[in-house]
């Protein structure tokens, strides 16, 4: 028998619902419930979508761009109604409930992503159940707020590489007794 996982949560996209298949597939999880979560979805970039760093610099500067890559609250000029990058176009969030952004700041991804936190993970935690997210860097990281207890505007100082699980162990508060990098740390280095 394998580890006993009472809920597997993704982001809708592909590349985390993949990165689940795969994890699953090789895991020996078993009983679990496995949902699929538009709010662990990577933050949504506006019209920087897509594009590359260079790109986005030559759009709109050096430091406006850096800007509104990093601020908690400004975000980037939104994509068009409509446009292929606006989720209302997108079938797979036809019956999400809460708005759908076409643009986000840091802080409008936190205040999308940590509720699922609250209502959806800590609850199972509190249980004594475990929980497996496969979701993006930015939104993991926001996820791992109240984990860390941050409370002020910003993210935690690591980075989350790509491929490198990060795997918190709880007390009975919910808070980081242990926390182990399954890869190399030097990924998993904020530079």
């Amino acid at each position: 028998a394998g580890t006993q996982c009472s809920l597997v949560l993704t982001s809708v996209l592909q590349r985390a619902v993949k990165t689940a298949d795969a994890l699953l597939a090789e895991s020996g999880l078993e009983g679990f419930e496995r949902r699929a979560d538009w709010r662990l979805n990577e933050r949504h970039a506006g019209m920087m979508q897509g594009r590359t760093w260079p790109e986005v610099k030559a759009a709109y500067g050096r430091d406006l761009a850096r800007m509104y890559r990093r601020s908690w609250d400004q975000a980037p000029p939104p994509v068009p109604a409509g446009s292929e990058d606006d989720p209302h176009s997108d079938a797979r969030y036809a019956t999400c409930s809460g708005p759908l952004p076409r643009s986000e700041a840091m802080g409008d991804l936190a205040r999308r992503v940590e509720p699922v936190w609250r209502d959806d993970i800590a609850p199972r935690l509190q249980a004594g159940e475990n929980v497996l997210v496969v979701a993006h860097a930015m939104s993991l990281r926001v996820l791992a707020r109240p984990v860390e207890g941050m409370t002020e505007p910003g993210l935690p100082e690591w980075k989350m590489a790509s491929a490198v699980p990060r795997c918190y162990s709880l007390d009975r508060s919910l808070r980081p007794v242990h926390v182990t990098i399954l890869g190399d740390d030097e990924d998993a280095i904020d530079e």
